[in-house]
């Protein structure tokens, strides 16, 4: 939505004020097309907010309900998102417990994604290689027709050679 386009440029610029009154001029619309993703984004963004103005009671009631959309839709990033701003939220207000605790979990789904995108990777790689070893033989199987086919020829030439040159002087001789 244009809304929040324009709500994420504000954030940028640190314009809270209007940054906030577009985002929430655009969570209907989320809701409305059932947007569980971008509800998400749009509660961890409003809590940065919140963050930035000191206002941490309020960043830890849409951080919690970005944690519990993302938990739902199982996305992980929204969930360390969630938890990291979470763990700065609670240790902004001297709750060093929680803070930990959401810091810990935050470090969880970092690595989750973190080893999924290597396993993405080593996934990638292994495939180009299977890749580049298929193609690499099917040259060589091409190189070796090729030389059948150049041999073929030659030998074919010869035994053309045997036929024609014997016949060619039996008819001058005659």
């Amino acid at each position: 939505s244009s809304y929040l386009n324009i709500a994420d440029v504000y954030l940028d610029e640190g314009k809270y004020a209007e940054a906030l009154k577009n985002y929430q001029l655009g969570a209907p619309i989320l809701k409305n097309i059932d947007d569980k993703q971008g509800e998400a984004v749009l509660y961890n963004n409003i809590a940065s907010i919140y963050i930035n103005q000191k206002k941490y009671t309020e960043a830890t009631s849409y951080l919690n309900n970005a944690l519990r959309i993302g938990k739902n839709i199982g996305s992980r990033n929204n969930i360390k998102s969630s938890y990291e701003r979470l763990a700065e939220a609670y240790n902004q207000t001297g709750q060093t417990q929680l803070a930990y605790d959401a810091y810990k979990k935050m470090i969880l789904y970092r690595d989750s994604l973190f080893n999924e995108a290597n396993t993405k990777s080593l996934l990638q790689t292994e495939m180009n290689y299977a890749f580049d070893k298929k193609e690499q033989a099917i040259k060589l199987d091409q190189r070796h027709f090729t030389h059948r086919i150049t041999s073929y020829q030659g030998i074919v030439g010869i035994d053309i050679k045997r036929i024609f040159i014997p016949a060619h002087f039996w008819r001058r001789r005659t």
